[in-house]
């Protein structure tokens, strides 16, 4: 086969683009999936329920909670986060599954990785930690109730009588 060093306007081609013709493309064999595409359909209904559950929940801690503390604090954050991240890891999943791009389903894992990670500590370890604080509390009472004891037992003297 012999390729022609010209091209349709009859001017000659450079050698770098015939060998890119010749050479086939290298692209990794990724193929949509219609279970993934599926999944990502229903994590946007989900997200928008549970942010919905989230946000009446905080309101109600917020309202009997009235100091601010570090587990708050915290629950702020993550759950900025997670309003942040979870849009960007569903478009990231949509694009990269349509469009059959490694890179974007890979942010979208690792992005699921870490939601998985917030997730897990508003079911559970949050309620582990605000036991930790308040038993800190709890115990910083009792050391202050006992000092208040104390003082109580011995009363200062007064130096002079009242007359």
């Amino acid at each position: 086969m012999e390729l022609a060093d010209e091209g349709r306007s009859g001017e000659p081609v450079p050698p770098t683009i015939i060998r890119k013709r010749l050479l086939p493309r290298i692209r990794p064999k990724i193929l949509s999936s219609l279970p993934l595409q599926i999944f990502l359909w229903c994590s946007k209904y989900l997200y928008l329920t549970w942010t919905g559950i989230m946000i009446s929940a905080i309101v109600i801690k917020s309202a009997n909670d009235s100091s601010p503390s570090i587990p708050n604090l915290c629950m702020y954050i993550l759950f900025g986060a997670f309003i942040l991240m979870e849009p960007i890891r569903i478009f990231m999943g949509y694009t990269g599954n349509l469009r059959e791009q490694i890179g974007e389903l890979a942010a979208c894992v690792v992005m699921t990785g870490l939601q998985t990670a917030i997730c897990v500590y508003f079911v559970s370890l949050q309620t582990l930690i605000f036991l930790g604080v308040h038993s800190g509390n709890v115990f910083i009472q009792a050391q202050n109730q006992a000092f208040m004891l104390t003082l109580d037992e011995h009363p200062l003297k007064p130096d002079h009588k009242r007359s």
